[in-house]
Formats: structure tokens, C-alpha cells, sequence
């Protein structure tokens, strides 16, 4: 076979496939071997409190964490407000955004409002007190 593009010509052989057996599709099953000397290798270390285990909060909660990005829109706000003033740093506003959205996030648990979007704006239940409490707490 013969492809021309423009002055461009190519020859590509072509392959003639012969019709095969339509196989049936398989679903994998996993193998496992039962290991006899399993409680004997590995005791139980976990024993059944009487009361509730207490958590602490994930990393991102604590702050040693920081799970977001600034994306284009951000940066350009950031631009332009650091035209002006100077006073805020990418890592800063990133700190800032991902703390906010954690507390909102927690603000809409307690609400019981936690409900699939699929691109609908979302109102915003977070408090002034604790956007403030974010703020203190980037330190600026």
C-alpha cells in the first residue's frame, strides 16, 4: 500500500490477518496455599480494648502536612495581589487554601451535608472565626 502526503510518499506493507477463534473471555481466580504454621509464626498483637480507641488527626489536620497546589487561576490572583503588596508567599496561599478547605470540609460533616457535586458550586459553611483561626495559624 501506497500513503502520499503532499510530496511525501510512503510504502507500508500490508499484513493479512487471518481470522482466529473468538476466544472467551477468562476471569482470573487467585491461587493460595494454606500455611499450617501461620498462628504459630505470627501471634496476635492486637487485643480488644474495653473502651474506644481515641485517634488523632491525620497529618494534613495537624499541620505537617500540605495537599494542594496552586493552579493558574491561584497563580494569577497571587500575581496580582502581590503587585500591589508583597506580602504573600505561593507556599503561604497554598497553606492557606488546603487549611481552609480542610476546616470547610469538617464544617460540612457536622452539617451532614457531604453530597457529590459533580461540578455545582458548593456554598461555603465555614465560619469567620475559623478562617481566622487559619489565618494565625500560616502565620503570614
Amino acid at each position: 500500500m501506497l500513503l502520499v502526503f503532499g510530496s511525501l510518499r510512503i510504502f507500508v506493507p500490508q499484513v493479512h490477518q487471518v481470522p482466529s477463534k473468538k476466544v472467551a473471555p477468562e476471569i482470573p481466580t487467585p491461587q493460595f496455599v494454606v500455611v499450617d504454621t501461620y498462628e504459630r509464626d505470627y501471634s496476635r498483637t492486637f487485643c480488644q480494648p474495653t473502651s474506644y480507641l481515641r485517634g488523632r488527626g491525620a497529618r494534613a489536620e495537624i499541620g505537617e502536612f500540605v495537599e494542594y497546589d496552586l493552579d493558574n487561576e491561584d497563580e494569577d490572583w497571587l500575581h496580582e495581589v502581590n503587585n500591589e503588596r508583597k506580602i504573600l508567599a505561593p507556599e503561604k496561599f497554598e497553606c492557606l487554601i488546603f487549611k481552609l478547605e480542610v476546616l470547610d470540609h469538617k464544617a460540612r460533616e457536622r452539617a451532614g451535608i457531604i453530597t457529590p457535586t459533580l461540578g455545582s458550586p458548593i456554598p461555603v459553611l465555614l465560619q469567620l472565626d475559623a478562617a481566622t483561626e487559619v489565618k494565625v495559624h500560616c502565620t503570614l
